[in-house]
């Protein structure tokens, strides 16, 4: 393939490009007369030197390069970032809500408003822990203490073990009759109170 040189940059490109692809320059070819050998100027229909005619085509000057515009490029915003000042508290308080809902008859009614307050300065990490506690259910263990809370079951699953020994060995002698009844009533209330405090004293180790 016959090369030429770009009259702007000086670099050579085929005879064939209308445009120098390293300036952009339109390519000017030099047209020879056939019979004469002297250069024609482009656009003439003849030879100044000889008087030959030209085709028009080939003395035809090379149609301008236009260049397409430079479409400029999408640079998507910066979305603004938002503060999670607030989110943690946010979650927290729905994580202490939903823990009361679950758990809340395991503890005095009474009791609720200073668990939640507890609750909630607590961090993630403390929090995952008092959820991992387990809490005794009032209604299991009235239920335990009516089958067999004449012999201090009851009293030793509440950690009570002073009593539920004397408990058991008056039921042994036949006159703890009146300590189960008595227990029947009151185990239920025992056991959020137990429960309470199981929750205190894991505080202290948060």
């Amino acid at each position: 393939m016959p090369l030429i040189k770009c009259e702007d940059c000086g670099q050579m490109v085929s005879d064939r490009a209308t445009a120098c692809p390293n300036c952009g320059a339109p390519i000017v070819k030099k047209v020879m007369c056939e019979e004469c050998g002297a250069e024609i100027p482009i656009g003439a229909t003849s030879c100044p030197t000889c008087g030959c005619p030209v085709s028009p085509v080939t003395n035809a000057a090379p149609a301008p390069v236009v260049q397409a515009p430079v479409q400029p490029q999408y640079q998507p915003q910066p979305q603004p970032v938002q503060s999670n000042a607030f989110a943690a508290p946010r979650d927290m308080e729905q994580r202490v809500q939903r823990f009361l809902v679950t758990n809340r008859k395991f503890f005095p009614q009474e009791r609720i408003e200073e668990i939640r307050s507890w609750l909630l300065t607590l961090n993630d990490a403390q929090m995952n822990s008092v959820e991992c506690l387990k809490f005794k259910d009032p209604m299991i263990m009235l239920l335990i203490s009516f089958l067999v809370g004449e012999f201090g079951v009851d009293r030793f699953m509440l950690g009570d073990t002073t009593n539920g020994a004397l408990k058991l060995i008056l039921s042994l002698l036949c006159v703890g009759l009146v300590w189960w009844l008595i227990d029947l009533f009151m185990v239920t209330g025992k056991t959020l109170e137990y429960n309470y405090d199981q929750l205190q004293e894991a505080s202290s180790f948060i």
